[in-house]
Order: C-alpha cells, then structure tokens, then sequence
C-alpha cells in the first residue's frame, strides 16, 4: 500500500509507485513530443533563410529576424552563428528599451501627461508588453481628451469591455463613465 493511503481506509493492497511512475513517463513523453521544434522549414536553406532576417530588419521585425537568423545558423554554424547572437542581442536590447518606455509612460500618466505618455507607448511595436501598451495608451487618450468625444466614447466603451472580460470590474467601471451620452 502507498504509504499516503495508510490510515485513510484505503485497503487495495496495491503500491501507486509503479503506476504514477508510468503516469509521469507517458506525461514527460507526450510534453517533450508536443514541443514543436524550432527547425528550418523542409527545403529552406539558410541563405533564404538570411534573406527573411533582411527583409524582417527593414520592417522592424527584430524578433523575425533573431528567429531566421537562429535558423539559418542551425543549417550553417559557421557562417550565421555571430549574426544569430548580434540579432538576438538586438532584440534584447530593444525589448529592453520597450519595457522603459513602458515605465516612463506609467510615471508620466500619473503626472496626467497624457500627450507623453501616448508618445512613449506609440514606440512599443512588438514583444511582451505590446498590448498593455496598447491598452495604456487607450486610457491616455480617453483620459487626456486627446480625441474627439465620439471616439473616445469608443475607446472607452471598448476598453471597458476588455476590463469586464478579463475580471477588472474597477477599471470597466472607470472606462464607463468616460463613456458620453450624443447629443
């Protein structure tokens, strides 16, 4: 008998071990089989895959391009390795950036400077805090009376809806009474 089982009036006569150890394998299987791997599309050669990393670079996509570039070096070490770490190295950079511009916008909205707020928020263009930058940026332009009335009854009306989806019963409730009534 499992020794949790003693005393609780459980009596198969059976030890879980052997069981829970098959349990787990067949779990830790089917976790590192569910994984997809980060390989190369089928016919991909790294030299494509580099022209994706440029074409990413030109439209900002440094993810996309840390993403091809780690590809490519997979297929050819020698040759894509540094250029691997360089984009990466980017991209960690620029997050980190991202997540300052994202602090000062929260300093400047408790200033109410909406204005530079929406400024700092409008330089997030990807990664992890994409879309609470989105969602404060909303708030500073429903807050600061930075659009017309109508649409930031819009904002406001929408962004309370999100609050109310995600469980924010406070903030939906501050979203509406942004919310005005047309003339």
């Amino acid at each position: 008998m499992h020794p949790a089982n003693r005393g609780a009036g459980y009596s198969t006569g059976h030890d879980w071990s052997e069981p829970m150890r098959i349990a787990l394998s067949a779990i830790l299987m089917l976790a590192t089989t569910a994984i997809p791997a980060q390989n190369p599309q089928p016919g991909e050669s790294a030299d494509q895959l580099r022209d994706l990393a440029k074409q990413a670079r030109k439209s900002g996509d440094l993810e996309g391009e840390a993403k091809d570039l780690c590809q490519a070096a997979r297929l050819d070490a020698k040759k894509y390795d540094k250029k691997c770490e360089k984009a990466e190295e980017d991209l960690r950079k620029m997050l980190m950036q991202f997540q300052a511009d994202l602090d000062a916008a929260r300093v400047e909205m408790q200033r109410k400077d909406f204005s530079g707020a929406v400024r700092d928020l409008s330089k997030i263009t990807f990664g992890p805090d994409k879309e609470q930058a989105e969602a404060l940026k909303v708030q500073a332009r429903i807050e600061g009376n930075l659009l017309p009335p109508d649409q930031v009854s819009q904002l406001a009306l929408a962004a309370a809806d999100t609050a109310y989806t995600r469980g924010d019963f406070d903030k939906a409730e501050d979203m509406l009474k942004q919310v005005r009534r047309r003339r």
